[in-house]
């Protein structure tokens, strides 16, 4: 309409009772949804835009799997497999959009979101991985190695023939200890006592029992009694039982913060109780240090293996990047700084006294790593030992560790 014909001035225009035609247009809804559902099909159309440029880079950058979670089952909280369990889990971690690893972000398996679950300890954790609640676990090789034969179970439990090995982590240390004023000096003189031999489900308890057998004493020659380590190390600070038997990594932190609080002692395991243990697949011999727990003198004892363990049924190819993951440097930068016993992971240690089998996708990164030869089938116990006796253990910098990163 031109100037020289203005419109008529509308008189409500400026009154705001007065109605509004687009307020009673029957159209507006119609107008209103179509301009909704326009906006969240273009937030729809960028979003998967989005994840299939993700989806391109992850593939650029490692093993192709999809976005999934994997639980880890580790320990009571404070142990050492909380603590190294939190890290790997964080190390295994690459969630989609997070930067590569070339470029300073994660390392890990991308997609995969790794997290962890307190437990009450390695079998606690093999029984988890059968039911199928986690998908991974730290468990003690001993522990795995009856369970997957079914040998000396407690009673009404079944064996889990499916448990598979990915990689030796550390070795955990037989721990029993007493205060410093006690007369015992062997764990002879503990028959007859009160002594806390571990929480239901830890690996601890049946390594306790191997302990006595391996002394000619019977669960009968002392009055065990069930309890998580800060129960025990408790009790033995009030005088309510003479001893305890914790298998951890060395240092052990609750052990450690015992003996801020009174002297202790660690009882050894002599060199003919260590032959008996030694029969056995899984155990070497150790030595708790001078100094460590404020010991006055080194105590010889034995060590088993920490090992991460998952079900025959996993994913091939999952466990393969996961393999690879858990080796990489930066993890094991990031494990070293967590704790002392993060030291001793090496992929060079990484296949001894496993006691089963390693998983099918472990033993292909592993072949592709040069740790197994391609040749060469993998012994079904899973005892294998590509690293000859007395041989020394490579550090981070050494070029092994360092072709994982591909």
């Amino acid at each position: 309409m031109s100037a020289a014909n203005p419109s008529p001035p509308d008189p409500d225009r400026n009154d705001p009772a007065a109605p509004r035609y687009g307020d009673q247009d029957p159209y507006r809804f119609i107008f209103s949804t179509r301009k909704a559902i326009g906006a969240i099909i273009l937030a729809l159309i960028v979003l998967v835009g989005f994840l299939l440029s993700q989806g391109a880079d992850s593939r650029n950058r490692a093993d192709p799997v999809g976005p999934r979670f994997f639980q880890i089952g580790t320990g009571q909280a404070g142990g050492t497999y909380f603590s190294i369990g939190g890290v790997i889990a964080s190390a295994l971690s690459a969630p989609i959009g997070a930067p590569a690893c070339e470029k300073g972000g994660s390392c890990g398996v991308p997609g995969l979101i790794a997290v962890t679950q307190t437990s009450e300890g390695s079998v606690a954790n093999v029984s988890a991985l059968a039911a199928g609640t986690i998908d991974g676990a730290l468990v003690q090789a001993d522990v795995a190695w009856r369970y997957a034969r079914g040998v000396n179970l407690p009673e009404g439990e079944a064996a889990v023939p499916e448990l598979r090995a990915v990689g030796r982590l550390f070795t955990e240390t037989v721990h029993v200890v007493v205060r410093a004023e006690s007369p015992a000096r062997t764990v002879v003189d503990l028959a007859g006592g009160r002594v806390a031999v571990g929480a239901p489900g830890s690996g601890t308890r049946e390594i306790a029992r191997m302990l006595l057998d391996a002394h000619d004493m019977r669960r009968g020659a002392i009055d065990g009694i069930a309890a998580s380590t800060e129960q025990a190390a408790d009790w033995l600070l009030s005088g309510e039982i003479e001893a305890f038997v914790q298998v951890s990594g060395a240092p052990d932190r609750i052990i450690a913060d015992l003996a801020e609080r009174t002297p202790i002692r660690l009882l050894p395991v002599t060199e003919a109780e260590a032959a008996v243990l030694g029969e056995l697949p899984f155990f070497t011999e150790e030595t708790v240090p001078a100094g460590l727990y404020g010991l006055a003198e080194p105590v010889r004892t034995v060590g088993v293996g920490a090992l991460l363990v998952v079900s025959e049924r996993a994913d091939r190819e999952l466990v393969s990047a996961i393999t690879g993951a858990l080796w990489h440097p930066r993890t094991l930068d990031l494990v070293r700084e967590e704790h002392p016993k993060g030291a001793e992971m090496s992929l060079f240690n990484a296949l001894l006294g496993l006691g089963i089998p390693l998983h099918e996708g472990a033993v292909d990164r592993y072949r592709s790593l040069g740790r197994l030869p391609p040749a060469v089938p993998v012994p079904g116990d899973g005892t294998v030992a590509p690293t000859p006796a007395g041989a020394p253990v490579a550090g981070p910098d050494e070029p092994d560790l360092q072709a994982v990163a591909g």
